[in-house]
């Protein structure tokens, strides 16, 4: 995880210098979660991890927090912070363990809710309003496409993101529910199993 760091801030330093004009796109795929759990003795700026926490999966959850610092630092330190989009989320629910899925049932990989259900947390300067929540309607990783396209104003090709539904103005303000989806399905791919949700009822 912190060679990702490490390259992901070769990567703005580089784009900052040679096309500070340009816009950019940095995925930063993070580990942390996945076995075998092996934390680091010491992060980048000397911060002791190992040990730190009652498991070692905690351990790289501390780990994960100093990442996402390093990056947002480095955004906010070349000044761009008000022309990037910032977006933490996961492709799966927690492990199964009494610290990950909390009350929710089930884990990743199976089809409940503590299987799927993510944070998302979003930040753009002076675009999305500062220390809200939206809580009320829901949203899935397959709307970010359509999302980030009408925010930077362009066009979704016809026939493309099909089952990509924004939420942009959702983002705005939580009283802009009319174009949120009204169902979201999905599926367990280690278990059998598919499920469509509509509000507060899901069919499994």
């Amino acid at each position: 995880n912190m060679i990702l760091v490490n390259e992901t801030l070769s990567f703005l330093d580089d784009h900052t210098n040679s096309r500070p004009n340009d816009p950019f796109f940095a995925y930063v795929a993070l580990g942390q979660v996945h076995f075998p759990h092996s934390p680091p003795k010491y992060y980048l700026d000397g911060t002791p991890v190992a040990g730190e926490y009652e498991t070692e999966h905690l351990d790289l959850l501390l780990e994960m927090d100093k990442v996402i610092g390093s990056l947002v630092s480095a955004i906010e330190d070349k000044g761009i912070a008000n022309e990037t989009i910032i977006i933490f989320t996961s492709d799966n629910g927690g492990l199964k363990t009494k610290y990950s899925k909390n009350i929710l049932r089930g884990y990743k990989s199976v089809i409940y809710e503590g299987g799927h259900r993510v944070p998302l947390v979003m930040r753009y300067d002076g675009v999305f309003p500062k220390n809200e929540t939206r809580t009320n309607h829901f949203v899935g990783l397959n709307d970010l496409y359509t999302t980030i396209a009408n925010i930077v104003g362009v066009k979704v090709p016809k026939r493309s993101a099909l089952d990509s539904v924004s939420f942009a103005k959702y983002i705005q303000s939580e009283d802009n529910v009319q174009d949120l989806r009204e169902y979201l399905a999905t599926w367990a791919y280690n278990h059998d199993g598919e499920a469509i949700r509509k509000g507060d009822f899901k069919l499994v």
